[in-house]
Order: structure tokens, then C-alpha cells, then sequence
């Protein structure tokens, strides 16, 4: 049991309990739509949509140096009649998972909404990270099963 002075072994506790919970850390990020993201302007900034690619790892372990790719797709409320379109089969009914919105584009906003939402997202494993960072952006393990040998 401990008690009020032993306010040491509960920060030390406080302190082995926080390094049990890994982060992500975002690595790169790209667009196969837009080459240049900071530089780029749309003809009308509250009418636009793109990829967005993110290549993400945890901050610290055996997996740091491991590299996963998350994906989503970025774009203005005017765009989604657009973007119905272009689903196959085009539909006037959407999900909207890994999907983000934005007013108006502004790149540095976008991304500094992303980067403190994938800053935030804890977990004690990779996996659950990736899981939790795949609410936003389709991570590219979202669906993997592992091979399981039929003998």
C-alpha cells in the first residue's frame, strides 16, 4: 500500500507505466494528386479533394525503423457531389470512413489537424496504435489476416 510519502515510488511507478504506451510518429507524407501541398492553390479554395498518403512508425522499439502507410482522402463539403461521382458504381449514398473535410484549403491546417490527432493515439502495442490511427486513415494492414498453413 502506498502512502502519502511515498511520493517517489509513485512517480517512479507513474513514470515505468508511461513508457508501456507507444506513439506514432509521422515519417513522410505525400499526394499522388498534388505535387507540391504547402505551394498548391485551387482556383476556388472551398472546391477541392486529394489523397493524401501518410507513411507513419512507432516512436520507439523494435519497429521504429518499420514503415506503414496510411491513406485518406481530403476534401471540401462542395466536393462530395463530385466525388460521388467518381465512386464506382456511383451512388448517391457514401460511407465516409477515411474520409476528412475542410472549409477552405489551407494545407499547414490540415495537417497540423492530422499530425495532433495521430500525436495523441496511444497504445501498448503497434497494432493497437495503427487500429486506432486507421479510425481516420486506412492503414495498409486494415483487413490483413495472417496465412495460415492448411495442414
Amino acid at each position: 500500500m502506498l502512502l502519502f510519502g511515498d511520493s517517489k515510488k509513485i512517480l517512479n511507478l507513474y513514470l515505468l507505466c508511461k513508457k508501456c504506451f507507444m506513439k506514432a510518429i509521422i515519417k513522410e507524407y505525400y499526394s499522388i494528386d498534388i505535387h507540391d501541398l504547402f505551394g498548391f492553390q485551387p482556383d476556388d479554395p472551398t472546391h477541392f479533394g486529394f489523397n493524401l498518403e501518410l507513411i507513419l512508425a512507432p516512436d520507439e522499439g523494435p519497429l521504429q525503423n518499420s514503415e506503414d502507410m496510411f491513406n485518406v482522402f481530403i476534401c471540401s463539403p462542395s466536393y462530395l457531389p463530385e466525388l460521388m461521382k467518381k465512386i464506382y458504381p456511383p451512388s448517391d449514398v457514401i460511407f465516409g470512413k477515411h474520409l476528412i473535410f475542410a472549409n477552405h484549403y489551407n494545407f499547414e491546417r490540415i495537417l497540423s489537424t492530422i499530425t495532433n490527432y495521430i500525436l495523441s493515439v496511444e497504445g501498448q502495442t503497434w497494432e493497437e496504435v495503427a487500429l486506432k490511427i486507421n479510425r481516420i486513415a486506412r492503414w495498409e494492414f486494415e483487413d490483413y489476416k495472417p496465412f495460415a498453413d492448411p495442414k
